[in-house]
């Protein structure tokens, strides 16, 4: 009888920790198998959103069981941005993604700095020789060689002179370009600071002349009366034939601390 007892008790046990084990398993499994709710919210909007390790089609709020998801975010002009993220509960993901023109951007919108051009020397040293066209009146271009020179007051004043200008003869012009640079003046330049600005006119084609077109030696720009302005390059300087009716009278060539002296020879 006390056998029998002890044998109802165990079954007992037995069936008890059973059905425990089996409700258990029942709330895990219906623990795993509940599905969550996931909504991205990307930066900027309208992204493309695409879940990697699933086949259905992403869509804001849609239910996913409890497990890990591997997210791709894209749109054009924007980095592409992948990321794997855990689901075991309802999600909100917000996403920033980050721009492919960013740092163009930044760069167009920073202020540009000032690039102030380098003050000429006006120590009597050459400054280089640069390679000029002539045009001749047959058509064909001789090519010739142009040395600026920047001059100081003092190699010019005479007998005491302390004018901020000085004149400068043509002859004592051309020696000075001899003596300095061993080359030849070139005729008929007449310095900016000799003239009015815009006090220049276009060359003609029956002009006779051939001399080199005054130009702000700053700005590289020579200047006309009808305000139309031509670039010209540290490179190539190009001299026209000019009718010298055309200037202003000026029978002596004048400098001051902002222009220099250009003379010119034939290349070898």
């Amino acid at each position: 009888m006390k056998n029998l007892l002890w044998i109802i008790i165990i079954i007992g046990m037995v069936m008890y920790f059973f059905n425990t084990s089996k409700q258990e398993k029942v709330i895990t499994k219906q623990k795993i198998d509940r599905k969550h709710s996931l909504y991205i919210d990307t930066e900027p909007k309208n992204c493309v959103i695409k879940i990697l390790n699933i086949k259905p089609k992403f869509t804001q709020n849609m239910k996913l069981k409890t497990g890990k998801y591997h997210v791709e975010i894209s749109k054009e002009g924007f980095k592409t941005q992948k990321k794997w993220i855990e689901l075991n509960d309802n999600k909100t993901l917000r996403i920033a993604l980050e721009s492919k023109t960013k740092k163009e951007i930044v760069e167009k919108i920073e202020p540009k700095k000032e690039i102030k051009k380098p003050k000429i020397s006006l120590a009597p040293a050459p400054i280089g020789w640069t390679n000029v066209i002539v045009p001749t009146q047959n058509g064909s271009s001789n090519i010739y060689e142009v040395m600026s020179y920047p001059v100081s007051e003092q190699l010019f004043k005479k007998n005491g002179n302390t004018n901020s200008m000085t004149a400068i003869s043509s002859t004592l012009a051309e020696q000075f370009c001899m003596d300095n640079m061993k080359a030849n003046l070139i005729k008929e330049y007449v310095f900016k600071a000799a003239l009015l600005e815009g006090d220049f006119n276009r060359p003609t084609s029956n002009s006779t002349r051939e001399i080199i077109v005054p130009y702000d030696e700053e700005d590289d720009e020579i200047y006309y009366v009808d305000g139309e302005t031509m670039e010209v390059s540290d490179t190539k300087i190009i001299l026209y034939y000019w009718n010298k009716k055309r200037y202003k009278t000026a029978s002596s060539l004048f400098k001051s601390n902002s222009t220099s002296f250009r003379c010119m020879r034939m290349k070898p």
